[in-house]
Formats: C-alpha cells, structure tokens, sequence
C-alpha cells in the first residue's frame, strides 16, 4: 500500500498503513503529521527535498514504524519530529539541508527511538545552522549502529562517551547528537581540530587526514577501526608519518602540520600519499 501527501498541505493528518508492507509519504507537508505503519516492513517519510529554495518541512511529525524492518526518514525537515521503530531490524535517515539565500544550515530537534532489534541510525548534517539543533537517539534494545557525517560543519568535533551508562554525545558547532544504547559507531571527521570517543563496541573513525586538522582519537573498547585518508594533487602534498607503541596502544599519524593521535585502536586502514611515507608501525593488526 502506497499512501502519499505530496502537496504542501498545512492540516494535521493521521496516515495508517495496516498489516502490509507500506510507504506512508507525508513530504513537503507543513502540518504536523502522524504515520503509523503498523506490521510489515515500512517505509515512512517527513521530508523535504533538496532544491535550495527557502521553504521547508516545518511541522512536527511523529512516525511509528511498529513491526517488521522499516525505513523511516525525516531528511531535510526543520520540524522537531519523533521517530520510532518499533520491533524489527529498523532504519533512521536524518540529513539537514543548506538555505543558500539565508547561507544557515537548517535543521529540527528529532527524537529517534528504536526500540527492538539491530538498528542503524544515519546522520549526515550540513552547514550547521545558527542556534543550537539536538538531535536525540535511543537505540533500545539489539545490535545499534550510529553513523554521523559533518559536510560543512561551523567547528570540530568534541564527543563524549560514558562506559558505564553507555550514553554519549556527539557536537560540532551547533549539531549536537545525544545518544545511549548504541553498540557501535562510525563518525567522519572534519577539516578542525576533533575530539572523537568510541563506544563499548566496535567503532569506525574516518578522517580525511590531508585537511583534517589535528584530532585526538579514543576508540574505547571493542574492534575499532581508525581510516585516514591522505592525499596529494597538482599543487603539491606532504608525506606521512605514523608511530605506535605496543606497550600503551597509542600512535599518532603526521602529515604536514597536521597529527592525529589516537589510542584503544585495533586496526588502522592508512591511505598514502606520492609523497615519502615513513611507518614505524609495530605489533598491531593491519587491514
């Protein structure tokens, strides 16, 4: 069953898909929509598409995905929306947008609940926009995978992680992430200076290390996994150069003026320039 608002309606409506496996489209609607996609796999959607105009999904949706494997999306909407999974392997998208006449990036206060089953909740965040945005998620119970990408944040990333609660969060400017009951994360980093915490679980730290910044990495516990990406082009490049103690598990990656430094990291995938490339690495398990 398909069921569509496709028009740029202001009224609250109720959408509710049944027992099959349905697409509930609430898009472009300013009202503030409920979708319930009740049993089978779902997909559910409160977004906006690019087209980088001035007007936006503005209301606050509530989507309820129930049983079975959904897919619920809320890309690109500045409402403060709810999003919950229900039972099943569910999947949350969430993406801000960039407003080139306002030059702000533009996103809602979304809450996002997965309740039971192996989650994946995916965040790709834009220009940050001008006043603090939370995003808050609650993996529930099962295997959780939190995945974070700043395209043009307004400064580095500063994230926090606590063991013992398995509760974190994740800030860059203005985008701040709230999150508990994740299993594992994957967090690209940015051209400032980053901060990153991995989780109890096993983490992916990607950085694009030829404009990266200096960053300070801690994987925590778990298999986790440090990606550096290093590059050189017709204007010229640095080489790298990376150091690890076995003793410690720390090491750090250099290349020019900027370093990373990273510690409880279990396998590095390093990418290396058309530059002179030193590696001292010792004793770790390489990809």
């Amino acid at each position: 069953m398909i069921i569509s608002l496709r028009l740029r309606l202001d009224g609250n409506n109720t959408l509710n898909g049944g027992a099959g496996d349905d697409q509930l489209d609430a898009n472009y609607s300013t009202g503030d929509n409920i979708l319930n996609g009740g049993d089978g796999n779902d997909s559910l959607s409160a977004s906006r598409e690019y087209d980088y105009s001035a007007s936006f999904t503005s209301g606050d949706n509530t989507l309820n995905g129930g049983a079975g494997d959904d897919q619920l999306s809320v890309n690109y909407s500045t409402g403060n929306n709810i999003l919950n999974g229900g039972d099943g392997n569910d999947s949350f998208f969430a993406s801000g947008y960039y407003d080139d006449k306002k030059a702000e990036g533009r996103f809602g206060n979304n809450i996002f609940n997965g309740e039971n089953g192996n989650d994946s909740f995916s965040f790709v965040l834009y220009t940050s926009p001008p006043s603090l945005a939370t995003q808050t998620v609650d993996g529930g119970t099962g295997d959780d995978l939190l995945s974070v990408s700043y395209i043009y944040p307004n400064g580095g990333i500063t994230s926090t992680f606590n063991a013992a609660t398995n509760t974190g969060s994740i800030r860059a400017g203005t985008d701040l992430i709230n999150y508990k009951n994740i299993e594992g994360l994957h967090i690209s980093g940015t051209a400032y200076n980053d901060l990153i915490v991995g989780s109890n679980g096993n983490d992916t730290i990607s950085l694009y290390g030829s404009s990266s910044g200096n960053d300070t990495i801690d994987g925590g516990k778990g298999d986790d996994l440090l990606e550096g990406y290093y590059y050189s082009n017709s204007s010229g490049g640095q080489g790298i150069t990376t150091t690890f103690n076995a003793v410690t598990n720390t090491g750090s990656i250099t290349s020019g003026t900027n370093q990373v430094s990273y510690k409880n990291i279990e396998r590095l995938n390093i990418s290396g320039t058309d530059y002179n490339d030193f590696d001292c690495r010792v004793a770790m398990a390489m990809t």
